[in-house]
């Protein structure tokens, strides 16, 4: 027993293998970021999505996301996913699980693989070709150019066309001055992507 304690009074006062190691200011910030970006990605057809309900295995399930933008939830049936993001179909399961079959359920949803979400940026960029979307994230006109090593020495900043279908099927076009945007840098966040969007630099005219 003496012995025993000893070896306990050493490891305290030495901070031995039991001391609690606690993360930097910085690493906690990084974590706290990473899950609400997670919480805040708008799901898309072919994401998996991995389904549990605390201390409810029945209702644990991975589904993935149709090509309609449903997904299945036990007992529930089909939900429309389109345009939502993680967190607000998980408090829509929640709250259907609540009203008619369980009482104050913890439903946690997470998305355990992406769909890949791509565009392509043509023209006179250094590197031409598709851009894959960061995971959890979105990406901004000025953020895809730089992806593909940034404008060559003929590409035009002032001159790039940005082409996307439309919901309802049209397509659209639109010129856009990136000089402006750059010189400009509160509006270097303006013009999202979405996926299968087409960048395409114009080369300088001389």
């Amino acid at each position: 027993m003496r012995k025993m304690i000893c070896i306990s009074m050493a490891l305290a006062l030495s901070g031995g293998v039991f001391a609690e190691v606690k993360p930097a200011a910085g690493e906690m910030s990084s974590v706290v970021d990473k899950k609400t970006a997670s919480k805040d990605y708008i799901l898309l057809p072919g994401d998996a999505l991995s389904i549990t309900v605390f201390q409810e295995k029945d209702f644990d399930a991975v589904e993935r996301v149709s090509g309609e933008s449903t997904i299945s939830i036990a007992l529930i049936g089909q939900i429309s996913v389109k345009g939502k993001t993680v967190r607000q179909v998980e408090e829509e399961v929640r709250s259907l699980l609540d009203r008619d079959y369980l009482v104050n359920p913890q439903v946690h949803i997470v998305v355990s693989e992406y769909t890949k979400r791509v565009v392509n940026v043509l023209g006179a960029v250094n590197h031409p070709g598709p851009i894959e979307f960061p995971q959890e994230k979105g990406l901004t006109l000025v953020e895809a150019i730089s992806r593909a090593e940034g404008f060559s020495r003929v590409g035009n900043m002032k001159n790039v066309t940005l082409t996307r279908i439309s919901a309802d099927g049209n397509k659209e076009s639109y010129v856009i001055n990136v000089q402006e945007l750059i010189d400009n840098k509160n509006t270097t966040e303006k013009w999202p992507l979405l996926p299968d969007d087409i960048i395409n630099v114009k080369e300088i005219a001389y």
